[in-house]
């Protein structure tokens, strides 16, 4: 969403070429939105390493019964 909105307003002259990026990398919004996507990764590939949370295994084997 954060990529999006800064993206919109980005000169449209600059639409699929370098120059675009260039632009959204000096906007914090658009930074501010690949950091939370980075850190969403993060937090799935630590929630996985893991096995998920502690009740889910357990309400799954109440309703396997």
């Amino acid at each position: 969403m954060l990529q999006r909105r800064a993206a919109r307003s980005a000169p449209e002259e600059s639409a699929f070429r370098p120059a675009l990026l260039w632009a959204l990398i000096r906007r914090p919004v658009w930074l501010g939105g690949i950091g939370a996507l980075i850190a969403g990764f993060l937090l799935q590939a630590l929630a996985s390493s893991r096995g998920g949370w502690p009740w889910s295994s357990l309400s799954w084997s109440r309703s396997c019964r």
